[in-house]
């Protein structure tokens, strides 16, 4: 369990994680997750009983692998504790459009392997560890999209490349 997400009366909690080897100072209503554990603080005077808690169950929302010519469109991908959207490998002539990707434990949208995937008008906030992420030998192609660089870099590259369109 290296990716989650804690989400309070279905609205993702605040994250506060804590460096490596360090414990958790967590305030109030924040999370964090070290070693596989969740570790939660409650307001005082309260248990965590009292609140509605609830965590990823799923690892992805949509998974694309060895595909072409795909194009998924309009979806709303939130909480699911790896990626919102993953286009494995060799994805290619696809398109993501308008897609809004939030409350993921890892990434909103992830590139990886040989993939070839255009990202057009999406949206991507508060997930994990970044908005769009690329692996691999991926070539992800940006276009107008928005991404909320407040909880998660806009863009990771594990490998891959990020190409700009206009």
């Amino acid at each position: 369990m290296s990716f989650q997400q804690l989400f309070i009366d279905d609205q993702p909690a605040m994250r506060k994680q804590p460096a490596a080897g360090q414990a958790p100072d967590l305030g109030p209503r924040q999370w964090c997750l070290v070693d596989g554990w969740l570790y939660f603080c409650c307001d005082k005077d309260r248990l965590p009983q009292s609140y509605n808690l609830s965590c990823c169950l799923h690892p992805v929302g949509i998974t694309l692998y060895e595909v072409h010519d795909v194009i998924v469109e309009n979806l709303v991908v939130r909480g699911f504790y790896l990626d919102g959207v993953n286009c494995h490998d060799s994805v290619t002539r696809s398109d993501l459009l308008g897609l809004t990707c939030t409350g993921n434990g890892r990434s909103g949208i992830s590139i990886g392997g040989a993939s070839r995937v255009r990202i057009d008008t999406c949206t991507a906030a508060g997930n994990g560890t970044a908005q769009v992420r690329t692996e691999g030998f991926s070539i992800a192609m940006m276009v107008d999209n928005k991404l909320d660089a407040t909880s998660a870099p806009a863009v990771v590259t594990a490998g891959g490349q990020v190409v700009e369109e206009k």
